[in-house]
């Protein structure tokens, strides 16, 4: 199968990189594409082809993005990570072969060994590919290149879509990660099953989100405040944005943030704390002062003012907080605002 595939590239890609077995960012792109495709008709070791999925899917989008941009292949460093990739996905293709085929080659401890192998190489790729992200030399175009799944698509089709944005998040720069965030935060709002896929079935996606609150670029915070409101509207995953650590970076951005930033973080602590929940991890984290400082201050936006005044109204459930909020003049600080 390896023999075919190095045919099939000697046929097709035009070298990029002037040297007799280059291959393009866009063959890359492709073959891992094919790889990932190949990888749903094998039924052995499921758990194994799910991780090894997973990365390759990583590595897919993130070449993907590179692909679409006016990116060459001459670098060195890019040239010797795409004849790796090639290589690794020969060798994933052979393996996923050997699954297929009931005698299992060199036996079925042999072959979970070499899956071990390959999900690890795979894994080494994905951090390369990063770390050559990260130092300049591959830039990412600002299309997202995968669509977004129509209606009635399936479940596969739609964490695939969640995963691609996440791979952008991760690799993009301030603009990309923008257009990604605004795409993951239409489809949280319009479909409740890409809430579900985001927190269960995507890596580390919250916490990811959670990390873009501290962002420099006002934008980027606001779109990221906006996804994690609406992901606080579902009871059964507010737990998920509390064990990310959401809370400080949310009460951060009501002290530091855009005024619309201000609005969408004080939205999301509104829902984190509904009926008390999670009381203590707001007050904790100084959110008290903050909030009344917020609900004090004339210039304060309305809906700014009227979430805070919100959360504090949960918070008011918890007979210490509630106690404390006296203590720091919230009595006059409401009079005022009743007033108003």
């Amino acid at each position: 199968m390896k023999a075919e595939m190095d045919q099939e590239e000697e046929g097709k890609v035009a070298p990029k990189a002037q040297q007799p077995e280059g291959i393009s960012l866009h063959r890359a792109t492709e073959l891992i594409n094919l790889l990932i495709s190949c990888s749903y008709s094998v039924r052995s070791f499921p758990a194994k082809w799910q991780l090894i999925r997973d990365k390759l899917e990583q590595i897919h989008s993130s070449l993907a993005a590179a692909a679409e941009g006016d990116n060459s292949a001459t670098n060195s460093d890019i040239v010797g990570l795409l004849q790796a990739i090639k290589s690794t996905a020969c060798e994933t293709q052979v393996l996923a072969n050997r699954c297929n085929d009931e005698s299992y080659g060199g036996g079925k401890l042999h072959l979970r060994s070499d899956l071990d192998v390959i999900a690890s190489k795979l894994h080494l790729l994905m951090r390369r590919l990063e770390e050559i992200y990260a130092s300049g030399i591959l830039t990412s175009s600002q299309a997202i290149v995968v669509s977004r799944p129509g209606v009635g698509a399936s479940w596969e089709d739609m964490r695939f879509y969640v995963k691609d944005l996440i791979s952008r998040l991760k690799i993009g720069d301030s603009e990309m990660r923008l257009r990604a965030l605004n795409a993951l935060k239409q489809v949280l709002c319009d479909d409740d099953k890409y809430v579900r896929i985001l927190v269960a079935k995507v890596a580390q996606g919250v916490t990811l989100l959670v990390s873009f609150l501290e962002s420099q670029s006002e934008g980027v915070q606001e779109e990221a405040a906006e996804a994690i409101s609406v992901i606080a509207g579902f009871d059964s995953h507010k737990g998920a944005l509390v064990m990310a650590g959401a809370v400080a970076p949310l009460i951060r951005t009501l002290e530091m943030g855009s005024e619309l930033a201000k609005e969408r973080a004080a939205g999301a602590l509104k829902k984190l704390t509904e009926n008390s929940d999670n009381a203590w991890s707001v007050s904790a984290q100084g959110g008290v002062s903050t909030l009344l400082k917020i609900c004090g201050d004339a210039s304060s936006s309305r809906e700014l003012i009227r979430s805070a005044c919100g959360v504090l109204k949960s918070l008011s459930g918890v007979e210490e907080i509630r106690r404390f909020m006296v203590e720091e003049g919230a009595v006059s600080i409401f009079v005022e605002l009743s007033r108003s």
